[in-house]
């Protein structure tokens, strides 16, 4: 046979194989005949509602389908601990020799450039300074980043967490 025969030959037969080696395996672990085994008891907690009077029997006639075993219930347990929290995205204002406010509202800025003077009002979660000569006034941030070479940065929280590096930064308070 030649090969463009072939090929699409033994993708069938591969379908076929794996195909009935999944109902054979599903054919051997269905259970056919109901057993006093298959009957589910469940324990009642807090969040179920209180226990029927009715007593648990076995199916009479073997006729029914047998019913399919589910995993106990997880609705006892508490939450998973794991949080997931997103960081916004920084604002940029960057450019040479411009004059910029900017109205923070719980957001993270970046200034950057050469000899920018920059107003910030409001609250920010952080602000970031780098680059050369700026003038950046701050009204209100819990962390600021001073990096660079000769920035000039007033600001007016006096818990504001500082960061200082670069060379000849001037941070100081208002």
């Amino acid at each position: 046979m030649r090969p463009a025969v072939l090929i699409p030959v033994a993708v069938v037969a591969v379908l076929i194989l794996g195909l009935g080696a999944f109902g054979v395996t599903r054919l051997l672990s269905s259970d056919s005949t109901p057993t006093a085994s298959s009957t589910t008891r469940t324990t009642p907690t807090s969040e179920d509602p209180a226990p029927s009077s009715t007593p648990e029997s076995t199916p009479e006639s073997t006729s029914e389908t047998p019913s399919l075993t589910t995993a106990p219930s997880t609705a006892a347990l508490p939450p998973p601990s794991t949080v997931t929290v997103t960081a916004p995205t920084p604002t940029t204002i960057s450019g040479i020799e411009a004059k910029e406010s900017y109205v923070c509202n719980d957001d993270e800025i970046v200034v950057s450039g050469i000899g920018n003077e920059v107003n910030i009002s409001g609250h920010c979660l952080k602000v970031t300074v780098s680059g050369q000569r700026h003038k950046v006034f701050i009204d209100n941030a819990d962390v600021i980043s001073v990096s660079g070479i000769d920035n000039v940065v007033t600001y007016y929280n006096p818990n504001a967490q500082v960061d200082k590096s670069g060379i000849d930064n001037t941070v100081q308070k208002g």
